[in-house]
């Protein structure tokens, strides 16, 4: 007698199962076929990292300071111990060890700037970031060193916070002056309307302590040619470089002397 059960077909391969099981029976599961690739498994978590909360201070900015700054001991150990993890790629075990020292009364550059540079870092708590960063900016903190605020000034231009990142700077050259802190200082500088004299002004202070760093006497004179009342002396700037870099590079030497008649030519 002919049997009465309606089947769906989804695919030969559960078709054919289904046609060979009986109406009542269910049917049988295909099994993988041999050399067939695993299904893909989701990476674990390491238990060793704690989970980084929605509400956390590492996500959220922070509203105001709060609680007591650790005892100089141990704010130096757990900077060390914050660093010990970064150098082993393990940045959130340090932003969770940093949370014991940041945003505390009263603040410590160190702290505050490692979390907001590490929070940078990372590209996915730009707010609470650049909360820290600015922190650190404005906090002269006598523990800290050129290369903390260097690292916060560096940060910040990232993040299109150039007052804040000329404001580190300074901060950094105050406790050592160096040819690229000026260099970097007028980076930031050219990133505020306005300010390009003042950006010169750094590029030219930063030539003058290292003669060898040719690349800023090129910037200078880059700068200097936007203003149509100052073309022919960025064209002598651009001279000067040329000659103290011929050579160096093959093809950019007839590119410098195009850009010198261009300039010299031009309308003032």
């Amino acid at each position: 007698m002919r049997s009465h059960c309606h089947v769906v077909t989804v695919g030969v391969a559960i078709a054919l199962a289904t046609l060979g099981a009986g109406c009542n029976e269910a049917a049988p599961v295909p099994t993988p076929l041999e050399g067939a690739a695993p299904s893909v498994q989701r990476p674990q978590r390491d238990p060793n990292i704690p989970a980084i909360r929605k509400d956390s201070p590492q996500v959220l900015a922070p509203s105001g300071r709060e609680g007591e700054q650790l005892p100089d001991d141990q704010l130096d150990a757990v900077i060390a111990e914050a660093d010990r993890y970064v150098s082993e790629g393990r940045e959130s075990v340090a932003t969770v060890r940093l949370r014991d020292c940041a945003n505390k009364v009263p603040a410590s550059a160190r702290c505050d700037g490692r979390l907001g540079v590490l929070l940078r870092n990372t590209g996915r708590h730009r707010a609470a970031a650049t909360y820290y960063l600015l922190e650190a900016a404005k906090t002269d903190d006598p523990s800290a060193t050129p290369a903390d605020y260097d690292a916060v000034a560096d940060a910040l231009r990232k993040l299109g916070r150039y007052e804040a990142s000329i404001a580190a700077r300074k901060l950094a050259i105050a406790r050592e002056d160096t040819a690229q802190r000026h260099a970097e200082m007028s980076a930031a500088l050219q990133g505020i309307p306005g300010r390009n004299e003042e950006a010169m002004t750094q590029l030219a202070r930063a030539y003058e302590m290292d003669p060898t760093g040719h690349q800023w006497l090129h910037d200078r004179a880059t700068l200097m040619a936007r203003d149509p009342a100052r073309r022919r002396e960025a064209a002598g700037l651009f001279k000067t470089y040329l000659e103290r870099t011929r050579g160096e590079m093959p093809g950019r030497d007839a590119r410098i002397e195009g850009r010198i008649a261009e300039l010299e030519t031009a309308t003032p």
